[in-house]
């Protein structure tokens, strides 16, 4: 498996909302249609993640003109 696919993946996952919704509905659809190369070990560990089993809260830290700096991510019962 692949560290940096799974970060790839997890990184679309948490930062785009559309993609999130659309991979939560269908992991498969969704990932073909990113442009990511994840292989299917990959994609089978990380499908299985529930979108209950994700809490994202955004953190803006002051003096960022209010852009987004940093993601705040809690993997509660995921089993890879």
């Amino acid at each position: 498996m692949s560290e940096q696919g799974v970060k790839q993946l997890m990184g679309k996952i948490i930062g785009d909302d559309q993609f999130r919704k659309a991979f939560f509905a269908d992991p498969h659809t969704a990932v073909a249609g990113s442009g990511l190369h994840i292989d299917s070990h990959e994609l089978a560990a990380v499908s299985k993640l529930k979108a209950n089993d994700l809490a994202i809260s955004v953190n803006k830290r002051p003096g960022g003109g209010g852009t987004v700096s940093s993601f705040d991510v809690d993997v509660r019962s995921a089993k890879f």
